[in-house]
């Protein structure tokens, strides 16, 4: 018989409601890419609700890495100019993403930007939401 070996907390499954709200932003801000809306923050915010150990955006994250170091080994010097440009801002976003996450780890707030984001991302998904609804409203 094994001995159980205890799990740190990066591992343990999120709550259900977590989850659901993290997919329900994920597809708010897939329709908010064709209905009026902040569709990329929306699913930013989805993202950020599933947490990075989420085993399916662990995946897509894995893919993009790999997209974006072939877009830099590629032939033309265009595209590989343009490769490097977008690997050095996904680089700078990754870095100042996990720096929130340890601060957040370590009990202190949020930097005052992120804080002021996060709620400009809530309030214009919700103003993009009744945009829409009010645009399917006969």
């Amino acid at each position: 018989m094994q001995a159980r070996v205890p799990t740190s907390k990066h591992h343990q499954p999120q709550s259900r409601i977590r989850t659901l709200c993290g997919w329900l932003c994920i597809a708010a801000g897939i329709a908010m890419l064709v209905l009026p809306g902040p569709g990329l923050l929306g699913i930013a915010l989805g993202i950020i609700l599933l947490g990075r150990n989420h085993p399916l955006l662990r995946r897509a994250a894995l893919i993009l890495r790999l997209r974006l170091r072939r877009l830099r080994q590629a032939d033309h010097a265009l595209v590989q100019r343009a490769g490097r440009w977008l690997y050095t801002r996904h680089r700078e976003s990754r870095l100042f993403i996990h720096d929130q996450l340890q601060r957040h780890a370590r009990g202190e707030p949020f930097a005052p930007l992120v804080r002021i984001w996060i709620g400009l991302t809530i309030l214009f998904a919700l103003i993009g939401c009744g945009v829409s609804m009010a645009m399917m409203m006969p």
